[in-house]
């Protein structure tokens, strides 16, 4: 979760009444309480939260050094 670039969606999603709760391998959390959304650390804890809707967001670098390197960098 890039916090500077996630934060509209979040913003806009809460506005719209839907449930917003967050997870990071970075601790957000003080953002998120700040905002009033859950913060979750362990995937687990996240996944039970019982969101109906989940969206994910990486970076290709970090989905690289998870995948494999699988992916080249430009």
């Amino acid at each position: 979760m890039a916090a500077s670039e996630n934060l509209g969606l979040s913003q806009t999603k809460f506005k719209q009444g839907d449930a917003v709760v967050a997870t990071s391998r970075s601790d957000h959390s003080l953002l998120c309480s700040q905002l009033r959304i859950p913060f979750y650390k362990e995937l687990d804890d996240f996944f039970a939260s019982g969101s109906d809707v989940i969206l994910l967001r990486t970076s290709i670098l970090s989905t690289a050094g998870i995948t494999g390197g699988g992916i080249s960098t430009i």
